[in-house]
């Protein structure tokens, strides 16, 4: 990658060090993975390395924000299962999406649409708010349509596993 452009990474990841996450197990079992299986994820984050060469996390999550943290604090909770190296960016051009997208509240309405778009309810998640407000799915997809130039359409229909397939669709390794 040139020098001028940012190394960013889409990762899939699990809780860690809790003996019964069951929101967690029950994202999976809903996704159609087994819980007890080591590649079985609950949470999609994007992963880059700034200016200081150390690895950030930026993420959405139920109980907060669109927020950054360093790596090492992310993994005190979460176990990475598949990452993806992604086209990159001018450093300049990330930390405009970055501060496009930071403090954006989670997309629980979303959550319940997925939730019955699953089960069979309903065939489109109209519960969401777009880009308004995020779940961790979205900062992946928003990044990918920002930064590449792409159009998903409504984000609020895409799960855990459509977002991932996407991913291996633009990554480099």
């Amino acid at each position: 990658m040139s020098k001028n452009k940012m190394y960013v990474y889409a990762i899939a990841v699990r809780p860690k060090g809790i003996m019964f996450p069951i929101v967690a197990w029950l994202i999976m079992i809903f996704q159609g993975m087994n819980p007890f299986k080591k590649e079985s994820y609950s949470h999609l984050a994007i992963r880059y390395v700034g200016k200081d060469d150390r690895f950030y996390i930026i993420d959405s999550t139920n109980s907060g924000k669109v927020s950054v943290k360093l790596e090492s604090e992310f993994l005190k909770k979460y176990k990475i299962v598949n990452l993806a190296l992604l086209p990159g960016v001018k450093y300049e051009s990330f930390k405009e999406w970055e501060n496009s997208i930071l403090l954006r509240e989670y997309d629980k309405l979303q959550i319940v649409g997925l939730f019955l778009k699953c089960i069979g309810i309903i065939s489109k998640n109209k519960w969401g708010h777009n880009y308004k407000k995020m779940t961790c799915n979205e900062v992946v997809l928003n990044y990918l349509e920002k930064n590449l130039n792409l159009n998903f359409g409504d984000p609020d229909n895409y799960d855990l596993n459509m977002t991932w397939d996407i991913v291996k669709t633009y990554k480099i390794f």
